[in-house]
């Protein structure tokens, strides 16, 4: 560091409830629609395949949370991905995250649609693909 810069830092003022809310908002969400698909499909499995489900939730988040406080830097995977790896292993995976989640609002977006369809039935006609 060159003598006058100041060191930046991250703020870390996210606290408990945000913290929740936030991963509330990515599994919750996912979990409304991911039932009755895991019911039709799983059938008598559905609590080990949901125990499944949530042991990996588990895995991902503590690992996430080890390489946070490892490379205490904003970026998320994309700096996860060039610091294990390479710059170009860095651009892909930030990209590639950026096209899951356009695709997983999407998906939901349409999921909320057809459960909303059951107070207005309108919405089916217009939600309905192909």
């Amino acid at each position: 560091m060159e003598r006058g810069e100041e060191r930046v830092s991250l703020k870390r003022d996210i606290g408990w409830f945000g913290s929740f809310s936030m991963g509330y908002a990515d599994v919750g969400a996912d979990i409304y629609v991911a039932l009755g698909l895991v019911a039709l499909y799983a059938a008598g499995g559905s609590p080990l395949a949901f125990g499944l489900a949530a042991i990996l939730y588990i895995a991902t988040g503590l690992s996430y949370a080890e390489l946070a406080s490892t490379y205490p830097y904003a970026g998320g995977v994309q700096i996860y991905s060039m610091k294990a790896f390479n710059d170009l292993a860095g651009f892909a995976a930030g990209w590639m995250m950026l096209l899951a989640y356009t695709v997983d609002i999407t998906l939901f977006s349409m999921a909320s649609a057809g459960y909303l369809s059951f107070f207005i039935p309108q919405i089916a006609e217009v939600t309905q693909v192909g």
